[in-house]
């Protein structure tokens, strides 16, 4: 039960007065409650979650027409942790890739590049002595 919630379950949950119900994992218990943190977030939520603001756990999510295990436990926070960590990767790397690939992207701008056979038109449009003309190109 949600009641049971240790760090790394992903709960449900109303704060006191709110509408919203939010769904964030576990990352620790403290005296005034469970301390709460979304995956994609870099802090933790700024109030602890109360046992009577539980709305349940969250065992499985839905996307589309799969159905996702949601890891809770140690193993959740595993996963948690090594989501953030590859979101911050994937940051670093697209800001140090940033330059280089613009000036590649510049350079090859520059340079003729052959049209390949399956880009090329079948069709050309001309004019000639003030009548436009189309011709079929046979490959």
């Amino acid at each position: 039960a949600a009641s049971g919630a240790v760090p790394g379950d992903v709960i449900a949950f109303r704060h006191a007065g709110g509408e919203a119900v939010v769904v964030h994992r576990v990352v620790a218990r403290v005296a005034a409650g469970l301390v709460t943190r979304g995956d994609n977030n870099d802090r933790v939520d700024c109030a602890p979650v109360l046992q009577e603001e539980i709305v349940g756990r969250v065992t499985a999510a839905c996307r589309g027409a799969r159905r996702i295990v949601v890891a809770g436990g140690r193993r959740g926070l595993v996963i948690a942790r090594l989501l953030r960590l590859r979101r911050a990767c994937r940051g670093r790397v697209a800001r140090l890739a940033r330059r280089p690939y613009r000036l590649v992207r510049e350079r090859l701008a520059r340079l003729p590049l052959p049209v390949p056979a399956g880009l090329r038109p079948r069709a050309v449009t001309f004019s000639s002595g003030g009548v436009s003309i189309t011709r079929f190109i046979r490959r």
